[in-house]
């Protein structure tokens, strides 16, 4: 999780919805305390997980505020947190900030 490219705003996904790439390295990225983390931060809650890291991907459910934002694990492409729908990507864009936040102090404590 060193890699300062990460986190950065894309749109890698069919559905062309924003994304936040929070890692490259899916193996070594704490999800479960990523996804605490956000949770903790903005008073959100995970309402959903679907998969598992272990067998390739993952796909959690957030609600933040009135949106749902996906935060999805695929084993050889990263970690992202997506919008759910068009109108969840502005929370998208604010969350940005959180995720370099926590990518930084993740990396410093490495």
């Amino acid at each position: 999780m060193t890699d300062n490219a990460f986190p950065v705003l894309a749109r890698p996904f069919l559905d062309k919805l924003l994304c936040i790439h929070v890692s490259g390295d899916a193996p070594s990225f704490p999800l479960a305390h990523f996804a605490e983390y956000l949770c903790r931060r903005t008073g959100g809650r995970i309402l959903q997980k679907l998969g598992a890291p272990w067998i390739d991907e993952a796909y959690w459910d957030i609600q933040i505020g009135p949106h749902v934002l996906v935060l999805h694990y695929q084993h050889y492409l990263g970690v992202f947190l997506c919008a759910g729908s068009a109108e969840a990507e502005a929370e998208v864009e604010r969350l940005l900030p959180l995720a370099k936040e926590y990518v930084a102090s993740s990396a410093a404590s490495s």
